[in-house]
């Protein structure tokens, strides 16, 4: 059992080992797919999809309390783990379907703090991040570059909807950020430096979020710019100069 227990914590844990990849690739895709329809759910003009949506959440609740149970039983120390970031972002994916499934008249509220899922989008930059360390002890140089383009678009993506999801939960009441879309929408615009619609925050929380989001895009920017001068270096000056 002992042996079990060690062998699914290197799957999930180790990215040397063989299926690393493939286990973790999986729960990225599902991650992906709950957000998506955490998403949609906000958006009044899909209320006919509602049943497809709630087959998905099910589905969905049901591969993360897997998989938070597997994590909890072949970690070696169990309550570390559950007090760690990872284990408490594994329990706000599971805990606010729980809590509407028993409390269906809390579904406004609880539905809000669902939007916490969208934390689980860190764990696939993590995991891009683990496949990147390996490539870099490879040193096979053109992944390595395409990895940190993709690890800069996925991390983009990350802050993107922890923002969006933070200004749609306080600017909410505001028909410019009724729904989750919107709200992504304003926070793209934000990034970029500018905003094409006039909407603005009305809470001290909203305007928060507003300054946090232009620092997170100057942050971004800079990101960027070290990604795309690899890019121009290896290609003017070789392999041999970036290993230097």
């Amino acid at each position: 059992m002992r042996q079990l227990r060690v062998h699914l914590e290197r799957i999930l844990t180790d990215p040397s080992h063989p299926y690393f990849g493939r286990v973790n690739g999986i729960i990225s895709l599902v991650t992906v797919i709950s957000i998506l329809a955490v998403i949609l759910e906000t958006v009044p003009e899909l209320s006919g999809a509602a049943p497809a949506l709630a087959g998905v959440e099910y589905g969905v609740l049901a591969f993360f309390t897997a998989e938070y149970l597997v994590r909890m039983s072949a970690s070696p120390r169990r309550l570390r783990y559950a007090a760690s970031v990872s284990g408490v972002i594994d329990l706000l994916a599971i805990l606010p379907s729980y809590l509407i499934l028993m409390h269906p008249w809390g579904f406004g509220l609880i539905r809000i703090l669902r939007l916490a899922r969208v934390l689980r989008f860190a764990k696939v930059v993590r995991h891009r991040q683990a496949m990147l360390a390996m490539a870099m002890q490879k040193k096979t140089h053109t992944r390595l570059h395409l990895l940190n383009l993709e690890i800069y678009f996925l991390a983009l993506g990350s802050a993107v909807l922890l923002l969006a999801s933070a200004y749609y939960a306080v600017e909410g009441h505001q028909p410019a950020f009724a729904t989750m879309p919107l709200s992504i929408l304003w926070i793209v615009e934000t990034l970029f430096g500018g905003s094409i619609s006039r909407a603005l925050p009305e809470t001290i929380a909203g305007e928060v979020v507003s300054v946090v989001t232009r620092f997170v895009g100057a942050v971004l920017f800079g990101f960027l710019i070290a990604v795309v001068g690899g890019f121009v270096a290896r290609f003017l000056f070789g392999t041999e100069r970036l290993e230097e």
